[in-house]
């Protein structure tokens, strides 16, 4: 169960202020079909987590108790050190060529590969007995972060401090990897 609030509250964190919130705006932005650029998004971000926890979890069954702290302390602190670089920036997305959730969930699906999250989530993974609770954590994370780009659209940029969003989940990230 506290894999389920790690992944959740990790990559919540990890998310904010990055390039899949602006790729979450510039879809919805181009396409203006906000539920299908939604559930696209949730379905890859559900793909990748899932993905992301079985890793963990054959990872963790070949570690001690200590590597799989350490897995876990390193994802964390990696993910708090990259908040205070710049974020990918937003690029023209490419015209409909194959529909709104098709482009949605394929755009999200590879961009979460390799991605901070997806490290939050494996590290959990190999710290519990049921991944299922890393991999729900992550879904459900990782979604609640693009939640203020789905209710606030194109006025997101200028609302929320994108730069001092990321610092300040930067530096939590960081403390939660050095109490580890």
């Amino acid at each position: 169960m506290d894999s389920l609030l790690g992944s959740l509250v990790g990559t919540a964190l990890a998310e904010m202020g990055d390039r899949g919130q602006w790729l979450f705006l510039a879809l919805m932005l181009h396409f203006g079909e906000r539920q299908r650029v939604l559930f696209g998004m949730v379905l890859a971000v559900a793909i990748n987590s899932l993905v992301s926890a079985v890793a963990g979890r054959w990872l963790g069954a070949h570690m001690t108790d200590y590597p799989q702290l350490l897995f876990l302390g390193l994802s964390l602190f990696l993910a708090g050190v990259t908040m205070f670089f710049a974020p990918w920036r937003k690029k023209k997305v490419p015209e409909n060529a194959t529909g709104v959730f098709r482009t949605s969930f394929l755009s999200f699906l590879l961009l979460g590969f390799a991605d901070r999250s997806q490290f939050i989530v494996a590290a959990n993974a190999a710290r519990d007995v049921s991944f299922a609770y890393s991999a729900i954590g992550g879904m459900i994370g990782i979604s609640l972060a693009m939640m203020p780009v789905f209710v606030f659209g194109r006025s997101f940029a200028r609302r929320f401090n994108v730069k001092w969003m990321r610092r300040i989940a930067g530096i939590l990230l960081i403390i939660s990897a050095l109490v580890l």
